[in-house]
């Protein structure tokens, strides 16, 4: 069966249902894959008239997608390892790129001047050392990352906190168009979802999981940025700080961390990284050999 169908069907438990994508997945592991809508409903314990509902807005919903969007479920090979507890990924633009490491280079969406010059400087020598530069699309350091990559023409990955059919912010709409172009869009959510401010920060875990490293360029104090790193902390990956943002004592979260790479500036970012790239390899080992069968296979 093709991931469209398959991700089809497993929208259709979830509308039917209404409820989180945990117990849709608990759900849907007991249906069949080819969709009997008898079947569906009696599992679902809604009605037929309400189980053909559901059928009818998902329908719609992935109808409604670019024609290019690219599902990928975690029973493909080339999912990615660091992924877990994710129904299926939705993208456009080159799917290849997940297969090589990326590090994120994330911040405030009001940067000061100095910190738009720090995420140049740290997106070119990210990309020029074969990484791709992933971010989130949002307006600031993330946007600055993204416009870098693509004018270096190097790999970028815009990880969004919306549906692959939707933008945000709206001013990205062009941004994200060329991203898909020239690079990669991904995203965790389903076509059949309505935008939740908390999406954002599940974004922000994808993009750390996606990620063999995050910099944090600036931020704030419970901002976005620190979240997408916390992440990337508590998944034994390296974060790494400006010095002059560490050393801002205006800033709390810097020194939240507890065993940052601090650099003096962007050519420091290489020293790095050192050892990011075998940590990786050696979770993706042991991953593999302690690989539960996935929801989806079958």
């Amino acid at each position: 069966m093709d991931n469209f169908t398959l991700a089809l069907n497993y929208n259709t438990v979830f509308v039917a249902l209404g409820k989180a994508d945990s117990y849709a997945q608990s759900v849907f592991d007991r249906c069949p894959r080819e969709y009997d809508e008898k079947i569906y409903a009696e599992l679902c314990s809604v009605s037929a008239e309400e189980m053909a509902d559901a059928r009818d807005i998902a329908r719609r919903a992935f109808d409604a997608m670019p024609r290019d969007v690219k599902i990928l479920s975690p029973a493909d090979y080339s999912w990615p390892i660091g992924v877990k507890d994710v129904p299926f990924l939705y993208m456009r633009g080159d799917t290849g790129l997940l297969s090589r490491p990326g590090v994120s280079i994330v911040g405030t969406r009001h940067p000061s001047d100095r910190g738009v010059r720090l995420a140049r400087e740290a997106a070119g020598v990210v990309g020029n050392y074969g990484y791709n530069i992933v971010s989130g699309l949002a307006t600031g350091i993330d946007g600055v990352a993204h416009i870098q990559a693509l004018a270096d023409e190097k790999p970028t990955i815009a990880v969004i906190g919306t549906p692959i059919d939707c933008v945000y912010p709206p001013e990205h709409e062009k941004l994200q168009n060329m991203i898909a172009e020239r690079g990669l869009v991904v995203s965790r959510f389903s076509p059949c979802v309505r935008t939740q401010k908390y999406y954002f920060m599940v974004r922000n875990l994808l993009m750390s999981q996606l990620s063999i490293a995050s910099i944090v360029v600036e931020s704030t104090d419970g901002g976005g940025g620190v979240s997408q790193a916390k992440y990337c902390e508590k998944q034994g990956k390296k974060v790494i700080i400006f010095r002059e943002v560490y050393e801002d004592r205006s800033r709390m979260w810097p020194r939240t961390f507890k065993d940052p790479a601090v650099v003096a500036g962007a050519e420091d970012i290489p020293r790095a990284l050192k050892g990011s790239s075998g940590q990786l390899k050696k979770a993706e080992k042991a991953a593999k050999e302690n690989l539960q069968p996935s929801l989806f296979d079958f």
